[in-house]
């Protein structure tokens, strides 16, 4: 769905990136206010990581958002300028932002798998299960 409503609204509005940056923005608060309302994923890791990763996106989109109004009103377009710094910083921003998305995925993706492992222990314990077949279809029990 978002990805319909974005490839919508880039062409209706490719010439007017503050309407784009809006709508980006209004729907990614609606996206996260849904999640946490909701609360969607069945388990507690997953609700977790799609936070986060909301989080993160909606302050991209908020820096996105900023860089659009500061183009329309054309401050900090060259060093010279006053607003040179503070767009300096969305970017900073905006790339400290990707690289934490990317370390926040390994992350879970690590909590997931150790989980997933004391699990498959846990089961192969129980019922007495030997060799690697049986434990590597254990590992798919959490997931």
């Amino acid at each position: 769905m978002r990805a319909i409503i974005s490839f919508i609204m880039i062409s209706f509005f490719y010439n007017n990136p503050i309407v784009q940056t809006t709508i980006v923005v209004f729907l990614s608060i609606c996206n996260l206010t849904f999640i946490l309302v909701h609360k969607p994923p069945k388990k507690k890791i997953n609700y977790y990581q799609l936070v986060s990763m909301e989080i993160i996106i909606i302050i991209v989109n908020l820096c996105v958002f900023i860089l659009a109004i500061m183009d329309r009103n054309e401050r900090g377009m060259t060093p010279e300028d006053s607003g040179w710094g503070f767009r300096e910083a969305l970017g900073d921003m905006i790339i400290a932002c990707s690289v934490a998305f990317t370390l926040i995925g390994i992350l879970f993706v690590i909590i997931k798998l150790v989980i997933g492992l004391r699990a498959a222990w846990k089961v192969r314990k129980t019922h007495n299960w030997k060799g690697k077949r049986a434990f590597l279809q254990l590992l798919m029990i959490p997931f």
